[in-house]
This record gives structure tokens, C-alpha cells and sequence, in this order.
């Protein structure tokens, strides 16, 4: 790992994860929130406790991002962990002006010991919040959730691959509202779609050979009864024999064989979070649950030229993501 330094001061580090250093997209991310921490009036010292399903992987990336853009800002910042066990999910809390929970078991025990201070709760699906039970203290909550917008999704099935005018969704009652938003947004990108809603993986294969019939971009979505280590290999062999090109949302799956990835790395979802703590530690009230404003696209180039398709760079997908959303295109 090397370290640098901005002209005002932030220290910005140059990571490598499995020996590949992280993509441009994220030094500038970082860059730009660097610069806006150190701009912004107003930031309060304060205490932070961040409760971690874990402390290794993604759990681990998460939080050492956390960490390194709260030692950027210009008030100093107390941090205290701890690790959410199944066999000591009621451990006392100490004080904190904010509570952060980094995946989805640590978000139900801290709901469950319902801490007196706001919410931040990061790395966990928009199902797995949604299903999180109410606050007894209503005190306020907020998540920034690993899903991708619907139209950041789409956005990209038409940049990367305009020649298919078809997506296939499978997905279980869990995840039936999201493809259904996917679906509805569908129509203003010219798209059909062909879907399916089945109980779990056992009517995959058969989802699958329905909604792909045609040939498809299949946009998986985070659902852990369809989608998982054991399904995988299978869901993206069957879509490659139907000459249907996947749209995965993680970085396993694009190395599986998604032709295509877009996902938030934990390094960008530990430096989400440690900017909305910052403003709400200055006294901001939380926001409303968003989906992630950082974010990776990637491009499984074998797989692409195994089906014939001649596509455009990572780094160019993301800039016209980025353009899109900007407003920046016709």
C-alpha cells in the first residue's frame, strides 16, 4: 500500500485487493469526498460506535474505509467497534452520538438493543432493511443499501449492450418488488421483458429456460433464495447456452461469468457512510434510506468475445453512467 497526500492535507491511499489496484473511479470518489470534508463548515467532534457482522472480508474493507476518511476530517472523531456473535447478541452498548452497523446481522442487533443515538446501517440488501422490525424508541434510522438504481441498471444494459431489446428477471416473493421496478422502468428504455416469480431455487433451471427463451440480458438481483455460491455456476452456464448475457451484481459474479458487473465496493460503501456520519455528528437531521451513490462497473471481456459481443471498456461504461446520470447526454 502506498499513501499520498492531497494539496489539502487528506491522506489518500492507493490499495491493491487480489494483487489488482483498486479502479480510478474509486481514488477520484475518494479525492472528491476528501475535498468536500475538508471544505464543509459546520463538522463536530464526536463519538461514533460501529457494531460489524465481522471482522474479516468485506466487513473488514468496509470499516478500515470508514476509518480512513474520518481521520481526513478536519473535527476529531472517537470510534469504538464491536463485533455482533451469535452467542452474545445483547452485549452493552457504551454511549455514542451515532451507531453505524456494517451487514445484516449487525443491523438486527442493534435494532434489537434499540442504542439512544441515530442508525447508520451499511453493507446489507434493501430487502434485508426492509425487513428489519421497528425502532422501540423511534429514534431515526437510515441505510445507504447495496442495490443499484433501476435506472443506473438499465442505463447500463443499453450502453453495454444495444442490441438486445429483452431482459429476463427471476425472482422470489422477497424480491418481487424490485423486479417489478425494474420491469416498470423497463418500458422507457424500449425494453420487454420476460419474468418470473418462483418460491426458491428449486424452479430456477425451469425460470431460467422460460424467461430466456429469446435471447436475454438477465439482470440478477440480490435475492439469497435464488441467487447464491450453490446456484451460481449453473444460472450463468444455462444463460450462456441461451446465448443471454448476465448482468451481475458483484464483483463474484462478473469473475463467475456475468458479462457484466455493476456493484458498490466496500471501500466505497465505508466511505459513503463515513460522509453522512460526519454531517450528522455537525448536526444534519439522517436522510432518507438511499442506494449507493459510489459505484464499480466491470466487464468480463472472455465471456463477451466467447458470445460474439464486442463491448465497450469498464471505464467507458462507467463515464457514461456517469454522464447519464449527470445530465450530461441528450
Amino acid at each position: 500500500m502506498t499513501q499520498g497526500a492531497t494539496p489539502g492535507g487528506c491522506a489518500i491511499d492507493s490499495i491493491r485487493i487480489a494483487g489488482r489496484p483498486l479502479m480510478a473511479s474509486v481514488v477520484v470518489a475518494a479525492l472528491v469526498v476528501c475535498s468536500l470534508l475538508l471544505s464543509a463548515p459546520g463538522f463536530a467532534a464526536g463519538r461514533i460506535l460501529v457494531i460489524s457482522s465481522g471482522n474479516e472480508g468485506i466487513h473488514a474493507e468496509t470499516l478500515a474505509a470508514l476509518r480512513r476518511t474520518l481521520a481526513a476530517a478536519p473535527a476529531a472523531v472517537d470510534i469504538e467497534t464491536r463485533l455482533s456473535t451469535a452467542d452474545s447478541p445483547a452485549e452493552a452498548l457504551p454511549p455514542a452520538d451515532l451507531v453505524i452497523t456494517i451487514g445484516s446481522r449487525a443491523a438486527q442487533t442493534a435494532t434489537a438493543l434499540d442504542p439512544p443515538a441515530p442508525l447508520l446501517h451499511v453493507l446489507l440488501s434493501q430487502q434485508a432493511f426492509a425487513a428489519l422490525p421497528a425502532r422501540p424508541s423511534m429514534l431515526p434510522r437510515t441505510a445507504i443499501v447495496l442495490d443499484q438504481p433501476v435506472e443506473r441498471q438499465l442505463g447500463l444494459v443499453r450502453l453495454a449492450l444495444p442490441d438486445y431489446d429483452r431482459i429476463a428477471l427471476i425472482a422470489s416473493p422477497d424480491s418481487a418488488q424490485l423486479a417489478k421496478a425494474i420491469e416498470q422502468g423497463a418500458q422507457a428504455h424500449a425494453l420487454s421483458v420476460s419474468s418470473a416469480v418462483i418460491e426458491d431455487d428449486r424452479g430456477l433451471y425451469t425460470a431460467l429456460r422460460t424467461t430466456m427463451a429469446e435471447p436475454a440480458v438477465l439482470i440478477t438481483v440480490p435475492d439469497p433464495r435464488i441467487y447464491h455460491m450453490h446456484t451460481a455456476h449453473n444460472v450463468l452456464l444455462t444463460a450462456f447456452r441461451l446465448r443471454s448475457p448476465v448482468l451481475g451484481y458483484s464483483a463474484a459474479f462478473v469473475r463467475a461469468g456475468a458479462v457484466i458487473g455493476l456493484y458498490t465496493t466496500p471501500d466505497q460503501v465505508g466511505t459513503e457512510a463515513a460522509t453522512l456520519a460526519l454531517h450528522t455528528l455537525a448536526g444534519a437531521a439522517l436522510p432518507p434510506p438511499a442506494r449507493p451513490g459510489l459505484y464499480e462497473v466491470e466487464v468480463n471481456t472472455t465471456v463477451a468475445r466467447s458470445l460474439g459481443l464486442d463491448l465497450p471498456s469498464a471505464e467507458a461504461l462507467h463515464g457514461g453512467l456517469k454522464a447519464i446520470e449527470a445530465g450530461n447526454v441528450p
